[in-house]
């Protein structure tokens, strides 16, 4: 047996399993977690935070090192990827800071990451286990034993999936069936802003149009501007985090673009494409002493740019709700009440957003249309529009 203790294990070391690991540090609460990679790899890829997991980095202490590399900007432009022109501005950090007091923060994911690790080595080191891929999961009374590939045993109170889209826990103890291709695939890819010849490059913006989008916004404290393009495909790709892609296909989708949009594609020499994937909703993701967090229980696509902050949201949830309740299934069952319905209107709101971002159906081109119109006012339509996600302080 590697671990004498009865911790709660997470399985994966992505954001969502090393944020649950610092919010049960902060309850008191003993854990491991598990990685199957044998090193944490350096994602080169840009990553959202809004003032909703603002609050939630604040929380942690984590805010001053967070800020060393992380960007705020006041405002972003909706962008006409055909035509060039401006549809509209949308809010970010100055409208966040007014009505949610917290801003919304662009950052590198392998920078959040780091100081991730590095305040979980801090404040609780030795909790994390490398090369530790798991192969199998047993539930008995009063405890979950699990298996890694190298034949290791570790035993905890509860095991909590934070594994991914693609994740083992639950294609072990909830759904055996495999993540759906949804028709697009996206790329990803830095740019050096010295390289982009538009005015003001620091402005994030989001390019619209048939069947495609394109977002960028700086990073790296405004050095590299990070690139994540949509196009619908029906040819499926694997979902990655590692390696180079040919970037024809990139340019060749984005070529009736305006001029804009053609010289940033162009410039993405050392991009990435993956297939984005949906799971089907499960009616509960807790089962016993076994639970999902972050996409392992609620995978959505990137338009709302909302997918690592409810995995810090679960994450967080999870640690109060084991805190306050002594009976750990009861806990568990609290934990995902009070995160079900969030998550999954969320889900139905970045499929709905990509549809808008497409410009797919008459009611979508109306609402550009709209905002156009409503001018400097867009901002407050778009921000308390979504009110309800980024003010949210359920989990604080």
């Amino acid at each position: 047996m590697t671990n004498t203790s009865n911790p709660i294990v997470l399985v994966g070391a992505g954001i969502g399993g090393l944020f649950a690991g610092l919010c049960l540090q902060r309850k008191n609460t003993d854990f491991l977690i598990l990685e199957k990679a044998d090193k944490l790899a350096d994602v080169g890829a840009g990553i959202q935070i809004g003032a909703n997991g603002a609050r939630l980095i604040h929380e942690l202490g984590l805010t001053e090192e967070f800020e060393k590399y992380a960007l705020a900007p006041l405002y972003g432009l909706m962008m006409d990827g055909i035509s060039g022109r401006q549809i509209c501005t949308y809010p970010l950090s100055a409208f966040a800071q007014e009505e949610h007091s917290f801003p919304h923060y662009q950052i590198l994911r392998s920078d959040l990451q780091r100081i991730l690790v590095d305040a979980l080595q801090a404040r609780a080191p030795e909790k994390l286990h490398l090369a530790a891929e798991v192969l199998d999961i047993k539930q008995e009374q009063g405890f979950v034993q699990l298996k890694t590939r190298d034949g290791r045993i570790f035993q905890g109170k509860a095991v909590v999936g934070c594994d991914g889209i693609h994740s083992t826990v639950r294609k072990q103890c909830f759904d055996e069936t495999d993540p759906k291709f949804t028709n697009c695939i996206a790329w990803r890819a830095l740019v050096p802003t010295s390289e982009l010849e538009m005015d003001y490059p620091m402005v994030p913006r989001i390019w619209i149009g048939p069947g495609r989008h394109l977002v960028q916004y700086p990073v790296s404290s405004g050095k590299s501007i990070n690139l994540v393009a949509c196009v619908e495909s029906s040819r499926a790709q694997h979902e990655r985090w590692q390696g180079s892609s040919s970037v024809e296909e990139l340019n060749q989708s984005f070529s009736t673009g305006c001029t804009a949009v053609q010289d940033l594609v162009s410039k993405a020499d050392q991009a990435l494409s993956w297939g984005l994937y949906e799971r089907p909703v499960l009616e509960s993701w807790t089962k016993g002493c076994i639970t999902l967090l972050g996409d392992a229980a609620h995978a959505m696509l990137p338009s709302m740019a909302q997918g690592a902050v409810m995995a810090m949201e679960d994450a967080y949830q999870l640690a109060e709700s084991i805190a306050a309740l002594s009976d750990l299934e009861n806990a568990l069952k609290d934990y995902e009440s009070k995160r079900f319905k969030r998550c999954r209107k969320t889900q139905v709101v970045a499929r709905k957003n990509m549809a808008f971002f497409h410009q797919k159906g008459a009611l979508n081109k109306v609402s550009a249309k709209a905002l156009n119109l409503a001018g400097a006012q867009s901002e407050k339509l778009i921000g308390r529009r979504y009110g309800w996600l980024y003010g949210y302080e359920g989990v604080t």
